[in-house]
């Protein structure tokens, strides 16, 4: 990926990796769990505001529990908690135009910045689905997000949702 304006940079390449898994507790009930991490390198643009990147690391995570067939035959409810994909280990110069010297050339400040953020987002998820015909389903899902302590003027939210599945 690449970007433009006074924060762009040339190129960037992510590498990621994941890994799940699921693990029947009983008959009805299941556990899951899921990590991604990833690594990006970035080419630096001439004239950027940002400049000398280290490699940006990443990852999101999540685990929960499903259940299948508990109120009726071949329904599915669930509970977890995730992390969404966040940059968790990454620096740059930013470099900050401050004026001219006698001879046009720019006067900066340059400053190494962090780009993880302080806190982190955790979600905490419910949903429940269940078959009304061989070709319709039912269901509903709802999120409650907790955000991180440098995004707190966001505030924290929930989400509820119904949906109508149809097999044509």
């Amino acid at each position: 990926g690449a970007s433009s304006g006074a924060f762009s940079v040339s190129n960037a390449n992510t590498t990621a990796a994941g890994i799940t898994g699921k693990y029947k507790v009983f008959d009805k009930f299941s556990l899951f769990a899921s990590y991604t991490g990833g690594f990006t390198s970035v080419a630096e643009q001439k004239g950027s505001f940002l400049q000398s990147f280290s490699g940006l690391r990443s990852q999101s995570w999540g685990t929960g529990v499903i259940g299948s067939s508990l109120l009726r035959y071949n329904d599915r409810a669930g509970i977890a908690i995730s992390s969404p994909l966040r940059v968790s280990n990454g620096n740059a110069d930013l470099i900050v135009p401050q004026g001219l010297d006698g001879s046009r050339n720019t006067i900066s400040n340059k400053t190494r910045v962090s780009l993880a953020p302080e806190g982190s987002q955790l979600d905490f998820e419910a949903f429940y689905r269940m078959n009304l015909s061989r070709r319709t389903q039912l269901g509903t899902s709802m999120t409650y997000r907790r955000t991180a302590e440098d995004t707190s003027y966001i505030g924290d939210g929930l989400s509820v949702f119904t949906t109508v599945g149809m097999r044509f």
